[in-house]
């Protein structure tokens, strides 16, 4: 049996689509890891798009993913896919490959927009879904305490495509 510890879901107006997003924690987490799954509505069942180290990561995920979706405001840093800015496929490399979202622990009405988005004091919740420096492997990143931490492995770069592009689309929505 397995149980979600976090399920998201997102509805793009203009043509109707529909994804869902969730982090599954399976009853033997030891011998099955926690995964996050997806399925948008041209699929018939739910597909791995990345599997976390332990259910603590995992749980840290969800409350990161949960944040970023639901922050007044944020901040968006990098191209349209996980791999842009790599410098691998033509494009021009920076020091900022993938896609960042970031935003305050908790909204505040601070005059100085960088703090409403950064969180000041209160901190940050930031998400990084990163390319390795070969684009082998996808990543999704976060800091706590200005310390980074890999919170999954995406299985695939589509896979790590679907979580920008439903990330963005709730934020647009």
């Amino acid at each position: 049996m397995s149980t979600y510890i976090g399920k998201w879901r997102w509805v793009n107006e203009e043509d109707d689509t529909k994804a869902l997003l969730g982090i599954v924690v399976q009853e033997d987490p030891d011998q099955y890891p926690p995964l996050l799954v997806y399925k948008n509505q041209s699929m018939s069942e739910f597909d791995v798009m990345a599997w976390f180290e332990s259910e603590e990561i995992a749980s840290l995920a969800a409350e990161r993913i949960d944040r970023i979706l639901t922050a007044d405001e944020f901040a968006r840093i990098g191209g349209a896919t996980v791999a842009e800015g790599l410098g691998l496929r033509g494009e021009e490399a920076n020091d900022h490959p993938g896609v960042e979202w970031v935003c305050a622990l908790k909204d505040n009405d601070d005059p100085d927009p960088a703090v409403r988005v950064t969180g000041g004091a209160h901190g940050s919740a930031r998400l990084w879904a990163v390319p390795s420096t070969d684009g082998e492997v996808f990543a999704l990143f976060t800091y706590v305490n200005d310390e980074r931490w890999i919170l999954a492995e995406f299985t695939s770069e589509v896979m790590a495509n679907n979580f920008v592009e439903f990330v963005d689309g709730c934020r647009d929505a």
